[in-house]
């Protein structure tokens, strides 16, 4: 099954497909980005971060990406989120750090679980250009 297949079969909008993980799985988000380019509008990582080499932040610069990370995460390190989201930005990129406090699992409460959420809104703004007819 092709994404166009899941288009037309259930009324997906491809514009607005967006990733978003935790844990190790924050790290699939940037390598899911980088693989497959122009098919996500945006992506969260959330306790998850990521290397903040040359051929990665090339590839993820022009996707909107949010990184939700507790400050005192003992399982991954939040330097992780803000190398990345430094990296991102210094070359142009659209990145945004939510450092919330407590551990590994705050990102994840917070970011999703609070009331006064902020990461629907802002994720579900982001949209991929509308491809040009022939």
């Amino acid at each position: 099954m092709t994404t166009s297949d899941l288009g037309n079969q259930y009324q997906v909008d491809r514009q607005r497909a967006y990733l978003i993980e935790y844990s190790n799985g924050g790290s699939a988000t940037l390598n899911m980005i980088e693989r497959y380019p122009g098919l996500f509008a945006a992506g969260v990582s959330v306790s998850g971060g990521g290397s903040p080499n040359p051929s990665t932040v090339e590839a993820l610069k022009d996707v909107p990406l949010l990184f939700i990370h507790g400050s005192s995460d003992s399982v991954v390190s939040p330097s992780s989120s803000i190398n990345m989201v430094n990296a991102l930005l210094a070359a142009g990129g659209d990145a945004g750090l939510l450092l919330v406090g407590g551990g590994h699992d705050s990102g994840f409460e917070v970011g999703f679980r609070d009331p006064r959420n902020q990461v629907y809104p802002w994720l579900f703004s982001q949209t991929l250009p509308v491809p040009e007819r022939p």
